[in-house]
């Protein structure tokens, strides 16, 4: 059942759509984004399709899908509110998504997955970071890796790991959703240099997109959620 939430004014606040049938997990969703002044969960739907349909309320700036488990959701549905809703930002919580789960996401056009074991950290704090333009697609820190080639995951680690220290910062500004442009600026070097060097590290890993590199350097350890949160804290900070 879908329904209003306490009549929220959305003026100058991140307005969500929550899309999840579970009433418990509704709740326990509703508390913790009702805690931050900045954010407005306008409306909760049981169904993507429901949340797409209704015309009680303008687009949102973010859909927040939860799940139980990523399998459980179509890859259609995933697309059709990317190609509905083109200015919000679709995120999808759901618990331990493996690397296909999020690379499929990342193809899919939405802004994120948030694992559900990382909530504990804060859930409002990655719905500010995607709203501000940050993709998230990073696996749960507390856990192993999840996907089926565990040898290769080590090989990436150690790669990783080993290369000089302005290698690893232009991985980690990937990994925190910058473009080569602002790695550029970031780094001082030239954006062409950026992205040969880049395109280097891709060959030698074996790695096709820049999501797979995001993926492995989180697990690596090169990055890591609260970099992600410090970065937009700074952010917010400067543009205060």
């Amino acid at each position: 059942m879908n329904g209003t939430l306490n009549n929220v004014t959305s003026a100058d606040k991140i307005r969500i759509h929550l899309v999840d049938e579970d009433g418990y997990s509704r709740s326990a969703i509703t508390a913790q984004l009702g805690e931050a002044s900045d954010l407005a969960l306008e409306a909760c739907f049981n169904t993507v399709e429901q949340s797409l349909t209704q015309k009680s309320f303008s687009a949102p700036d973010i859909l927040l899908i939860n799940i139980l488990h990523p399998d459980l959701l179509s890859d259609h549905a995933l697309s059709e509110a990317v190609s509905t809703l083109p200015e919000t930002k679709v995120v999808l919580l759901t618990m331990n998504p493996s690397m296909d789960v999020l690379d499929d996401a990342y193809d899919s056009g939405i802004a994120g997955v948030i694992s559900k074991r990382m909530v504990s950290a804060g859930l409002p704090n990655y719905i500010r970071a995607i709203a501000e333009g940050y993709w998230l697609f990073i696996r749960p820190e507390t856990g192993g890796p999840c996907a089926a080639e565990p040898l290769r995951e080590g090989l990436y680690k150690h790669y990783l790991r080993n290369l000089e220290t302005a290698d690893q910062e232009i991985v980690r500004y990937v990994a925190l959703g910058l473009t080569n442009a602002q790695i550029a600026k970031e780094v001082h070097q030239s954006e062409g240099t950026v992205k040969k060097r880049l395109f280097d590290i891709l060959a030698e890993l074996g790695l096709s997109k820049r999501v797979h590199l995001a993926l492995v350097a989180c697990d690596a350890g090169i990055v890591r959620t609260k970099d992600l949160l410090a970065t937009l804290a700074e952010d917010l900070r400067l543009g205060a």
